[in-house]
Parts: C-alpha cells; structure tokens; sequence
C-alpha cells in the first residue's frame, strides 16, 4: 500500500526502490535527484481516476514521466517497477 492509498501486489517487481525518493511536490511520484539537483520522475503510482474524468477507473502506475497506463490487471501491459533478480 502506498501512503497515498493505492494498493501494490507484494511481488518484487512492484517494490518502489529504495533509492527512489518521493517527489515533494506530487503524491505518488516516485524518483531521483538529477546531476544539476532537478527531479527526474521513474515511477508514478495514480489512483483510480473519477467516473466522468479522463483515465482509467483503476488504480495505474508509469513509468518514466511517459503516458501509458500500465496496471497488473488481467490483460494490462504489466512491466512492474522494482527490481528483479
């Protein structure tokens, strides 16, 4: 469970990495501090969007401050963000 409220499954490819830090400045954004101190965005785990609003109505992530929606629903592109082994 993220502190935001999103639910994460416990497999290793869905643990935010430790070296990951929390963008200040937006819940649940995810990255790191680039060479001239600007945050570079990995991960981004989003809520379900409203009903009525654009997005998806369940719970997504991102990666690397890009569009796509992927989630570990049946089906969903499903890449994970943790580091594997």
């Amino acid at each position: 469970m993220t502190p935001h409220g999103v639910a994460i499954p416990p497999q290793s490819k869905y643990q935010i990495p430790s070296h990951y830090i929390e963008n200040e400045s937006r819940p649940g954004s995810y990255g790191v501090v680039s060479e001239v101190e600007k945050f570079v965005e990995k991960l981004r785990i989003d809520p379900a969007t409203p009903p009525g609003k654009k997005g998806p109505n369940y719970s997504h992530y991102h990666l690397n401050n890009k569009g796509t929606h992927y989630s570990p629903r049946p089906g969903d592109s499903n890449p994970g963000f943790g580091i594997t082994k």
